[in-house]
């Protein structure tokens, strides 16, 4: 459950079981020394503040992965390159803020709507029309 982990410096690894969907809201929060996590691709949402503050510096998404929540991998130790999955459709504020991230790879439909927003606004822009999104 929520924060079931929270703040265990002894924690240094996991392996999340296949059945598992859900990461719940800060589950590791604050796990100072957690620099390995692995899990099947079953699951579909990383909570608020995960893996806020931990030791991870890469990460696998599942395939299955949809959301990822607010400041889930904020001030982790993450660095280098991020391969985000196809089925991702939601990334909160601060999800990454505070990391070492040097590229993101968003072939998603996140990805494709954000710039199908940027074309729209575009072409709002360019034909004097009026958006609120």
């Amino acid at each position: 459950g929520n924060s079931a982990f929270a703040s265990c410096p002894s924690l240094t690894g996991i392996d999340i079981p296949h059945a598992v969907t859900t990461i719940e809201q800060s589950v590791f929060n604050g796990c100072r020394n957690l620099s390995s996590v692995t899990m099947g691709d079953n699951v579909t949402s990383i909570g608020i503040t995960a893996f806020y503050n931990t030791a991870l510096t890469s990460f696998n998404f599942p395939s299955a992965l949809t959301s990822i929540g607010q400041s889930a991998f904020e001030n982790s130790k993450l660095s280098g390159d991020i391969v985000l999955p196809n089925a991702l459709t939601s990334i909160a504020t601060q999800a990454f803020a505070g990391t070492q991230l040097t590229g993101v790879s968003i072939n998603t439909a996140l990805g494709r709507m954000r710039y199908a927003i940027i074309n729209l606004r575009r072409l709002a822009r360019e034909n004097n029309i009026y958006i609120e999104l």
